[in-house]
């Protein structure tokens, strides 16, 4: 057996000639004329040639030998050597015959009894059997003996080869040849079907998984494996796996074993020529295990070297199963069984089917319309010569031996994706096996949740709807209809550019199954209103002195108003905005009560104050613009340095005082210190 070391390769159609069936025909040569009478053979006793070339019954033959002492009568037929002059070995053959050599006759005999001496055929190298073996002995008596393929026909070079090994030598005798052959040889292209466990199921692969959350209680799952159906069934245990390391796998361990695994499949059109698995036990306790495989192609079982079963090891193994006869088309069937008391886990990594296909004059049907992918439910009409017979499988398997084919008699009614296969037949023949998929796709069923949404402008994002994908198609990509309104992020979440109207789609452009779909709704982004603006006491004017003010905050303070920005340096709201040095802003941090919704401020000199609420993803207030005059007491011009009566003296408030103490003061219009 060959390691399974090698990777396996996909063979294209390689087209051959091989042998088939028909009418048989028949050649045959019978030594019972004498050269002097006429006959054909081998003649001759002078020279020292060991090579001879003749015409028998309008064939050439060629005789090798290594003796020069030939000759024939018609008594005692062909004549090779002599005692004195004998041949150990003797070649006779033809390329003369074209067909497939079904048999080959020969009547032979030895001149003693003494002499040991064995006849064998071979054609195109290939020995041919006679009883189960490739050589017979030779007696002193001529006998027939019939050589007949060991399997499969072979066209070609027709040896008869003779040879003594005892020690002593005499004359070789042939008195007749009878070769049946066919003579309409088939032509066939031959092809291959490959699959492969080197991905696993997360990646894409294809296989039987039947575990986890995956599982349910069932011993028969059908699978896709490259393009053909198999199904596979088990005795025992139902948990099936693959990963692309370990190949598919059957049962679990020793725990959950499978005793008995079939997997089948019709769906290979053609003689299938071999069929080669690569499979192991598992590696725990596998030597406890007597797992072994067999094939068998239509009811008839294939062979392994010779056998009708092949022992599993616990390493990856090609096990080549060819026919025992000629090659068999139809149900393809592979099992491993194990009898033993401990059971292991069973793996197989690939599957290799090889094929032959016959070219035969018949044409195979044609179907209209032409396979392909629709959007709706088709009529197929099949068409084939005169004087045939169409049938056909929607299953998959092949028409010629598939127990669901039937007989064409209307146009297909085709409303879901189906593969047609169609043979035409005419008497026991048929013409090549034409396969046509239909692919009707299906309605995506895309939609979204709602069919508007209605967001506030803001220079944030908004999630978008949700997209209703009961089939999970992918990809899926969307639009916004008008981006200088709303666009997209990579989710598929909204962003307001600015208060408008969109429309957002969500495409899907179709695939094998399902045929292009689009769904959609309307975003209408609302403009926000501002929020409200604070309010100011006193809202400005002219001041003798320096003034409380009150800012005091809307009712949407704490929940959309958030902040108050303020200025008195600023000479406009966009200075202040623009200039973080002209404003304050209030609360200046974190974890601030918002029960507390006024702030007071002092104004000392004349300005303009500025004010405003602002808020996250909100528009700013109306900024309140207030104008403060501060004036200073009538007649203030200088300030003295000397203490001064008290009589009409005032603080800078404005408030008369008793008495002057140190500070600054006004006294008749005038500043003056304290010290």
């Amino acid at each position: 057996m060959k390691r399974y070391i090698r990777t396996l390769f996909t063979l294209l159609l390689l087209a051959t000639c091989v042998a088939g069936f028909a009418e048989d025909q028949t050649w045959s040569h019978v030594w019972d004329t004498s050269q002097s009478n006429g006959g054909e053979g081998f003649y001759h006793t002078t020279g020292d040639e060991t090579t001879l070339t003749t015409t028998m019954k309008g064939i050439e033959w060629t005789l090798i030998s290594e003796t020069p002492s030939v000759a024939f009568t018609a008594s005692a037929g062909q004549m090779i050597g002599t005692a004195t002059k004998p041949a150990s070995n003797v070649s006779l053959f033809t390329n003369g015959i074209e067909g497939v050599i079904k048999s080959v006759e020969v009547e032979v005999k030895v001149k003693d009894a003494v002499q040991v001496a064995d006849v064998a055929v071979e054609v195109d190298g290939t020995s041919y059997l006679c009883g189960g073996s490739a050589t017979q002995q030779m007696t002193a008596d001529y006998v027939k003996y019939n050589f007949v393929p060991a399997a499969e026909g072979a066209q070609g070079k027709i040896d008869i080869k003779m040879t003594q090994t005892g020690e002593t030598k005499g004359a070789l005798f042939i008195k007749s040849i009878t070769i049946v052959y066919d003579p309409d040889v088939k032509e066939y292209t031959t092809g291959n079907y490959t699959h492969i466990w080197d991905k696993s199921r997360t990646d894409g692969g294809e296989g039987f998984y039947n575990f986890g959350n995956s599982f349910v209680d069932t011993n028969t799952l059908t699978s896709t494996l490259n393009g053909v159906s198999w199904t596979v069934t088990t005795v025992g245990s139902k948990k099936m796996a693959y990963t692309a390391s370990a190949g598919q796998s059957f049962g679990v361990g020793t725990s959950d074993p499978c005793s008995h695994i079939e997997l089948v499949t019709n769906g290979i059109a053609g003689e299938i020529t071999e069929v080669i698995v690569a499979a192991k036990k598992g590696t725990t306790s596998a030597s406890l295990s007597d797992a072994a495989m067999k094939v068998s192609v239509g009811g008839s079982s294939y062979k392994c070297d010779g056998n009708v079963s092949a022992s599993l090891t616990d390493d990856f193994v090609e096990y080549h199963f060819t026919p025992a006869a000629e090659p068999v088309e139809g149900e393809i069937k592979i099992e491993v069984d194990q009898t033993s008391e401990t059971q292991v886990v069973i793996y197989m990594k690939s599957i290799v089917v090889n094929y032959r296909v016959e070219v035969t004059p018949i044409d195979a049907p044609t179907a209209t319309p032409e396979a392909g992918s629709f959007d709706e439910a088709q009529t197929v009409t099949l068409t084939a010569g005169e004087d045939v017979v169409i049938l056909y499988t929607i299953d998959g398997s092949n028409p010629k031996t598939s127990e669901t084919a039937q007989q064409y008699t209307a146009p297909l009614s085709i409303t879901e994706t189906t593969v047609v296969k169609a043979v035409a037949k005419a008497d026991d023949r048929y013409s090549s096996v034409a396969e046509f998929k239909y692919v009707i796709r299906k309605d995506a069923e895309l939609a979204f949740e709602e069919e508007v949404k209605e967001v506030d402008y803001t220079d944030g994002y908004y999630m978008g709807v949700y997209l209703i994908n009961p089939h999970n198609v992918s990809p899926i990509r969307y639009e916004s209809s008008d981006e200088s309104v709303v666009k997209l992020d990579g989710y598929a979440d909204l962003w307001p550019i600015a208060p408008g109207e969109a429309t957002i789609t969500a495409y899907f452009d179709g695939n094998e199954e399902y045929k292009p779909s689009t769904a959609s709704y309307k975003v209408i982004i609302n403009a926000l209103l501002p929020l409200e603006t604070p309010s100011v006491t006193p809202s400005g004017g002219t001041f003798e002195g320096p003034v409380d003010v009150s800012i005091t905050a809307g009712s949407d303070w704490g929940t959309r108003a958030v902040t108050i920005w303020y200025s008195t340096e600023a000479a406009s709201v966009e200075e202040m905005e623009d200039d973080m040095d002209k404003r304050i802003v209030w609360p200046d941090a974190p974890g601030f009560d918002y029960s507390v919704n006024t702030k007071t401020i002092t104004i000392d000199h004349s300005c303009t104050l500025i004010v405003e609420a602002r808020g996250y993803d909100s528009l700013s207030s109306e900024p309140l613009v207030l104008d403060f005059t501060i004036e200073s007491t009538n007649g203030i011009s200088t300030v003295g340095a000397d203490s001064k009566a008290d009589d009409n003296v005032y603080n800078l408030q404005g408030q008369r005082v008793k008495k002057a103490v140190k500070g600054i003061y006004i006294q008749n219009g005038k500043k003056f210190i304290v010290k």
